[in-house]
């Protein structure tokens, strides 16, 4: 009996030290503008013209995301027109029907076209907004969007929202699954019927 109580007991303590509660998977359901998502772009060029707009049905996309699952979506289009270019900035807010979080991402970069035939740009988000972090059932959530350059021809350029769930392990207040618990309690008590039988076999 002995034996069996310090097996408990190990176990218990193993299970209860590394027994830390997965998260759980998330769902996700992104919001268009009625919804609170947005983008907005900011340019004082003479010749030319920067547009941006959010993609058609953004807010029909729902998706479950499991540990260490990132999912890559459409956000917006920037469309050049006129001719020549210069700098713009931006703002876009990524909102969701569910859960009810909103990120938002600030920056700007350089744009130019040749009358809408031949396109090229730059977009660089402020780091001190991207990416955006939510803690969401014990997952730890992230952000971002789509930085980078673009060139060829036409006029419109598609940028993209990454929603990656980095799961529980950087949470810092993990919660025990109840598992975990009921094994640690069981090792608990086994070792105390142990000290218990020994203090007797004592007398």
């Amino acid at each position: 009996m002995n034996k069996l109580a310090l097996m408990a007991f190990g176990l218990a303590l193993v299970v209860g030290m590394t027994g830390v509660a997965c998260a759980t998977p998330v769902d996700f359901d992104l919001a268009g503008s009625s919804g609170g998502s947005s983008v907005t772009v900011n340019e004082n060029v003479w010749l030319a013209d920067l547009d941006a707009k959010l993609v058609n049905g953004l807010d029909c996309q729902v998706f479950t995301l499991s540990d260490g699952q990132t999912k890559e979506i459409e956000f917006f289009t920037l469309k050049a027109s006129g001719v020549l270019g210069g700098f713009y900035s931006i703002a876009a807010t990524l909102a969701f029907d569910s859960p009810d979080i909103a990120a938002n991402g600030t920056g700007g970069g350089l744009f130019g076209t040749i009358f809408g035939i031949i396109s090229g740009g730059t977009l660089s988000w402020d780091q001190t907004t991207m990416p955006d972090l939510f803690s969401i059932a014990g997952n730890l959530i992230s952000v971002s969007f789509e930085d980078g350059i673009k060139f060829g021809c036409g006029n419109t350029a598609t940028v993209h929202a990454y929603i990656t769930n980095h799961g529980g392990g950087t949470d810092p207040t993990p919660t025990p699954e109840p598992a975990s618990m009921l094994l640690l309690g069981a090792g608990l008590v086994g070792l105390g019927y142990h000290r218990r039988k020994k203090m007797r076999t004592r007398d």
